[in-house]
């Protein structure tokens, strides 16, 4: 680990997970917690060049923020503490024959309930997210590509949030009702991108063939009933 361009004291916690401590001390109240959670199966130092820059850039970009990495040895420790949140989530976990869908299910079950970021490996921070999160936004997310629904690649929400709570609990369900059937490529229906559009349909109580346009500026969606249903909008890409 290139420990220069992080400049953060590294731990691991009780599962396994590498956590980069914050260098820069933020008191400032923000609804959102400043912690980025990613995954992948190896551990950290074993990841290439390239996913590892990218992971670090998370870091650098925000160092107010926790950075916490999970191999997947690490991730089925997590499962295993906190599966009890979600009925039938260690069934649903254990069976599904996907590398996706079991990311997909993970992301969805810390990100409900500890809440902050969750980016994908693959991806390239190019603003810091002080830049992005304000104060009081409950969840925030730029138009996804699939149904042009709320991104999944990268989600960004308050701990508890009704969607992400609603994501969860239908991710499981829907691969419990396949009877470990095989998922496959099957992962953007079964646990991703679909799953999340509708668990956001429902919450917002809108057809589920409502989508999202892209917007220049920010705005806000309400359920008109929870303020934690709250979504800020960025522009799309």
């Amino acid at each position: 680990m290139n420990m220069r361009m992080s400049a953060r004291e590294v731990v691991y916690d009780r599962h396994g997970a590498l956590h980069m401590l914050p260098i820069i001390r933020n008191d400032t109240w923000q609804r959102i917690p400043r912690v980025v959670h990613q995954t992948h199966e190896p551990e950290f130092d074993s990841l290439s060049t390239g996913i590892q820059h990218a992971a670090l850039t998370w870091a650098k970009l925000n160092p107010e923020y926790t950075y916490v990495y999970y191999s997947a040895s690490a991730r089925r420790a997590y499962v295993r503490e906190h599966a009890s949140r979600v009925p039938n989530f260690s069934l649903a976990f254990g069976s599904v024959d996907s590398g996706t869908a079991r990311c997909d299910l993970w992301r969805a079950l810390i990100i409900a309930f500890e809440g902050g970021v969750y980016a994908d490996m693959d991806s390239l921070p190019v603003r810091p997210l002080r830049e992005i999160v304000q104060p009081h936004d409950h969840a925030v997310s730029g138009v996804g590509h699939e149904h042009r629904g709320l991104e999944q690649w990268l989600l960004v929400y308050a701990a508890r949030h009704p969607v992400l709570l609603r994501y969860v609990s239908n991710a499981v369900r829907t691969v419990v009702e396949r009877r470990g059937g095989p998922i496959g490529k099957d992962a953007m229906i079964v646990t991703g991108p679909r799953q999340l559009h509708l668990a956001f349909c429902t919450v917002m109580s809108v057809p589920t063939s409502f989508y999202l346009n892209s917007s220049s500026h920010r705005r806000e969606l309400w359920d008109g009933s929870n303020a934690k249903s709250r979504i800020t909008i960025l522009p799309g890409r």
